[in-house]
């Protein structure tokens, strides 16, 4: 769902929030994800109920046309 009119955004979301199994009571979402209005970019709200652990940790290579065309969008430089 994607509209202009914040309130409706925000119950979406609220309603996503709330929402539990009615047997078991666990959250039946862990999050919401939509598309950005500024480019192309996706914006991500993780619940605090989910269960995260870490994939993968390291330095950003500067040098990857990946990080160096995001960094671009968002006005940053590389090193």
């Amino acid at each position: 769902m994607r509209s202009e009119r914040r309130l409706l955004t925000r119950l979406i979301a609220t309603w996503a929030y709330r929402a539990a199994d009615p047997k078991s009571n666990y959250a039946m979402y862990c999050g919401i994800r939509d598309v950005s209005k500024i480019g192309h970019h996706e914006c991500w709200a993780i619940f605090e109920v989910a269960e995260l652990s870490l994939l993968g940790a390291g330095p950003i290579d500067g040098n990857d046309h990946t990080y160096r065309q995001a960094g671009a969008e968002l006005g940053l430089r590389l090193r």
